[in-house]
């Protein structure tokens, strides 16, 4: 089964608090993101050495070990970054295996979760401007102080977890009234529309190679989903 990941949806641009938010935020422009050797470096030694491969078969180890072809590498994610009209297909292909969580309740859509294996170049590519959009948002103290989920250094929800638990252990303690709500947005993450994304990236003024790399790489956005083979 071959899908198109193309997302409809359109965000409001007209939204006042869009507009707010941009007035607050007033003109950010941030650095050409650099691809160089040490930053390859860093991202290889996050990959899993054995992980599931995608298409292309090839595992971390190998990216990891020969370090010989890190500077090939880093010539073609360079070109890759630059001339984003040359995105090639594989690239931007990813293969999808539905997992059962539960043998038990056999094939109830809720029991099986989606593990995706995308190719190591696009990994370490977008790896790195990752990181590259996150210092400067970082350094601009745009993360709002209740952002504990995408935070260095931060145990995200366990965090959460822990500032809920004392909360309760005080107003307990000192027999104080307390009203509280969880909100649990249900995949929050999967239907965000692409035109929202690039929105964003225009907020945070995202470098033009960046902005253009991942709008040309959306348009070829693939998913191969399987099932039990």
């Amino acid at each position: 089964m071959d899908w198109n990941l193309e997302v409809v949806k359109e965000k409001n641009k007209e939204a006042k608090w869009l507009s707010d938010l941009k007035e607050k935020m007033g003109k950010l422009e941030q650095q050409n993101v650099v691809i160089n050797e040490d930053k390859v470096k860093k991202q290889c030694r996050k990959m899993l050495s054995w992980k599931e491969p995608d298409r292309d078969g090839v595992q971390g180890f190998w990216i990891k070990r020969v370090d010989k072809m890190h500077k090939l590498i880093i010539n073609q994610l360079h070109k890759l970054l630059e001339k984003t009209k040359k995105i090639l297909f594989w690239m931007t292909y990813g293969r999808t295996v539905l997992y059962q969580e539960d043998p038990v309740k056999r094939n109830s859509v809720e029991n099986f979760r989606a593990i995706s294996c995308l190719p190591l170049m696009r990994k370490l590519l977008t790896g790195m401007i990752s990181e590259g959009v996150y210092y400067f948002i970082e350094n601009k103290n745009l993360l709002s102080e209740e952002q504990k989920g995408y935070r260095k250094k931060s145990t995200g929800t366990k965090n959460k977890l822990l500032i809920d638990k004392i909360v309760i252990k005080y107003c307990r303690k000192r027999r104080t009234n307390l009203a509280m709500i969880w909100k649990d947005y249900r995949e929050a993450y999967d239907f965000v529309s692409h035109s929202w994304i690039l929105g964003c990236l225009d907020l945070l003024g995202t470098v033009d190679n960046v902005k253009k790399f991942l709008e040309e790489s959306m348009k070829k956005w693939k998913l191969l989903l399987n099932s039990n083979g």
